[in-house]
């Protein structure tokens, strides 16, 4: 497996020459990551028409949090990466197979490690009662219930507690979670 950096637009773009098109023909395709302000990072590839010498429609993955390029030892373009939804183990995964050395790759890696402690943190509870209408008179009925934008305010002021406990034990030269008392 080879790492790919640096391929960021289509200008500076992975080529690949002798790649198929269609059941004869063969072409060149590119392969690049493409970075957007508060949308993530995305897998794009696009193929050269060998019929008129002009490139097609790129094709984009969905963005995430961190995408890397790698090829294998085949020589095939791949990708790999970190979303929302991505576990401890993929975090680790991540940061030990590719050499992720960006102020904006360890950020993101460290703020993910923190709403992971913030998750373990909360609890959630799910009511199996199904209101039937204005006349309820079920008593959890007036309890408040927290819409979505409530919850994703709890899960960001704990995410931000934990990114604060890390900088207190920082600075005080010790490791955290397990400084955590």
């Amino acid at each position: 497996m080879h790492e790919l950096t640096g391929h960021t637009s289509a200008e500076t773009a992975y080529t690949v020459d002798d790649y198929p098109y269609g059941f004869r023909l063969r072409t060149s395709i590119r392969y690049w990551i493409e970075t957007k302000q508060a949308q993530g990072q995305r897998f794009v590839s696009q193929t050269l028409n060998p019929k008129t010498g002009r490139w097609n429609k790129l094709k984009a993955g969905t963005y995430s949090a961190i995408t890397v390029m790698f090829a294998d030892n085949e020589g095939h373009v791949h990708c790999d990466g970190l979303t929302g939804y991505s576990g401890a183990e993929d975090i680790d995964r991540v940061e030990r197979t590719y050499a992720l050395e960006g102020n904006r790759e360890r950020e993101i890696i460290r703020y993910m490690r923190a709403a992971h402690r913030a998750g373990e943190r909360v609890t959630w509870s799910v009511s199996s009662h199904v209101c039937t209408g204005a006349g309820c008179t079920d008593p959890s009925h007036s309890e408040h219930r927290q819409t979505i934008k409530e919850q994703a305010a709890i899960m960001h002021a704990v995410t931000r507690d934990e990114l604060w406990r890390e900088m207190v034990a920082a600075i005080k030269g010790e490791t955290y979670p397990e400084a955590a008392s």
